[in-house]
């Protein structure tokens, strides 16, 4: 979890810094309500949003929710003294952000949780940051000193090594297919590179040598690819008596194609569940194929907690898990069609994509 809070980030061209331009004073807002009891009851035909935001609609984190650890909690003068991050010096602040948020999910983010949660307080001035970030801290809040003038900025300029070296012909997008390493595309840090992201670095098995053979312009490839879906995940079935469908909006049990390990799926832990977009989706949404091309990739996706074991019956032994199910502690809220759509398992020591 990320909390970036009371910072302006700005993209500069890398091969001209160029003059700052000065920061509009801040106004902090009035009366801001952010909570569920100020959300709009869902409307009829539209998807329900009521619960989108920081945890469902609760406030914002204080004090209160912080960590006592002062190991967890990273200030200004911290970052100074023990990361060198220091504002307005001109020097590239990157390894030292990335060292603190490095120390935060080490030490702090196994013992964390959503009322123990760790920070680190960004300095006020500007901030020189060359490479992206990662951020995969659990329960980490990065707070800046402000938006307008006196406040945090972090002007982000990629280097040679972030930079998109691989563009489409018309120079107007980066080509994620011909950006590629080994058995690596672009396509897998869709929607691509930036100044934070929030996600696992975590590498799956099959690639260690080739994450090891990368130059560094590619290894972001690999990272976070302990958690994706041909590699953790398991394809999905049809139900009895609807299998159209493996699950219906409402249901609480998902059905799991034949082939596939559940030796990593544990009652309790992070299943990422997902449906690929479909023309129905589509027309729900008034968008029709003579509107452009419709893309099937996957929209809809849900974090769920299996709540027990995988269930099996028509005579199967629980040895026998090759047409398991899995029960979830919530209801699916949209149908899932059977076939590529797959439930994946996030680690439970990388957070998911």
């Amino acid at each position: 979890m990320l909390l970036a809070t009371g910072a302006a980030i700005g993209v500069a061209d890398a091969r001209s810094a160029g003059p700052r331009p000065a920061l509009p004073a801040a106004v902090p807002p009035a009366g801001l309500d952010l909570s569920q009891a100020n959300r709009r009851t869902p409307a009829p035909g539209l998807y329900d949003w009521s619960r989108a935001g920081y945890r469902g609609g609760a406030g914002l984190p204080g004090a209160a929710q912080t960590t006592p650890d002062a190991a967890c909690r990273i200030t200004a003068a911290e970052l100074a003294d023990r990361y060198g991050v220091r504002p307005g010096d001109g020097a590239d602040d990157s390894a030292g952000l990335q060292s603190a948020i490095d120390h935060i999910r080490t030490t702090c983010s196994p013992g964390a949780s959503p009322t123990r949660l760790s920070l680190i307080t960004l300095p006020a001035g500007v901030l020189d940051v060359s490479r992206q970030l990662s951020v995969d801290a659990d329960h980490l809040i990065l707070r800046g000193a402000g938006s307008g003038t006196g406040g945090t900025r972090i002007v982000f300029r990629p280097d040679a090594d972030t930079r998109y070296d691989a563009l489409t012909p018309d120079g107007s997008d980066w080509d994620e297919d011909g950006m590629t390493s080994g058995s690596a595309k672009g396509g897998w840090i869709w929607p691509g590179r930036g100044l934070f992201r929030v996600q696992s670095r975590g590498v799956h098995t099959s690639y260690a040598s080739e994450y090891a053979a990368a130059p560094a312009n590619r290894k972001d490839l690999f990272e976070g690819t302990v958690n994706v879906h041909w590699k953790s995940g398991l394809k999905l079935r049809g139900k009895a008596g609807d299998t159209a469908f493996a699950a219906r909006t409402g249901d609480t049990v998902v059905h799991l194609a034949a082939a596939g390990s559940l030796t990593h799926f544990t009652v309790g832990g992070l299943v990422n569940i997902r449906a690929a977009n479909s023309l129905a989706f589509y027309a729900q949404q008034d968008i029709r194929p003579g509107d452009g091309p419709l893309q099937n990739i996957h929209m809809r996706q849900q974090i769920r907690r299996p709540d027990r074991r995988p269930a099996v019956g028509g005579g199967e032994t629980c040895a026998d898990r090759r047409r398991a199910s899995r029960a979830w502690s919530r209801q699916a809220c949209w149908p899932c069609p059977p076939g590529p759509r797959r439930p994946s398992r996030p680690s439970p020591r990388h957070p998911p994509r």
